[in-house]
């Protein structure tokens, strides 16, 4: 039952990471400014890769492969945040399948690494967000 659930939790959170960037890219007019298209490649990826880090933890247990779920969620978090009155709001989903699927994957020793590992990757995204800002 809990390999259904992480499984679902884990479709979906992609699911959310795609679409909602689609539909976004689908009603910008073109062209448009070329962040927001690679914000939208990022969070389309990393919907796949959470996925992806997903069926390959289930065939190893062990490893670094538990860690990209906290990752994805922690850069969705900085989507959240920076982005609340556009995109942002519509990932919150996205954020909190990807952190179930972190819960999930953990050991329970190793929960306060994988926080740590959610809020290192939202703050390097939101300095990195906001230095691309800066630079154009």
């Amino acid at each position: 039952m809990k390999r259904v659930f992480l499984w679902l939790l884990a479709f979906a959170g992609a699911a959310n990471c795609v679409f909602v960037p689609l539909l976004f890219a689908a009603s910008m007019q073109l062209p448009f400014f070329l962040l927001p298209g690679l914000y939208f490649i990022e969070i389309a990826a990393l919907g796949l890769l959470g996925v992806v880090s997903v069926v390959r933890a289930q065939s190893t247990p062990s490893g670094w492969l538990g860690n990209i779920p906290w990752i994805t969620a922690g850069v969705l978090l900085a989507f959240n945040i920076l982005g609340a009155w556009t995109i942002g709001l519509f990932l919150i989903p996205g954020t909190v399948s990807f952190l179930g699927v972190g819960f999930f994957l953990a050991e329970r020793q190793k929960i306060w690494q994988g926080l740590g590992l959610f809020l290192v990757a939202a703050i390097a995204q939101a300095g990195l967000m906001l230095a691309l800002i800066g630079i154009v």
